[in-house]
């Protein structure tokens, strides 16, 4: 038996090239482990925005450039998969 999921997009008509950087996700949980100087960041909430790269779509983190969910062929798809491997995480799109 194959399952199947049939997701749609709130606001996704919002998605594309035109408005990328108004596309952002916001980590709801408190940031972990992240060191800058050689001390632990204390009381920091991960903020990404969407960039297209070389490899393809990716969020990357405003202040220390890591990524999350890898690269992806499509914005939609980049949204799409953060949003269903990622449960601490929220996308923005500021129309």
């Amino acid at each position: 038996m194959e399952i199947t999921a049939n997701i749609s997009l709130k606001n996704g008509r919002h998605i594309g090239d035109n408005n990328i950087d108004k596309i952002t996700a916001a980590s709801t949980k408190q940031a972990t482990g992240i060191y800058d100087s050689g001390n632990e960041v204390k009381n920091y909430f991960c903020k990404y925005k969407a960039k297209k790269e070389p490899e393809g779509y990716i969020f990357r983190e405003v202040r220390f450039g890591f990524g999350i969910s890898g690269h992806y062929q499509t914005l939609r798809e980049l949204i799409l998969c953060t949003l269903i491997s990622s449960s601490n995480i929220k996308v923005h799109i500021d129309a």
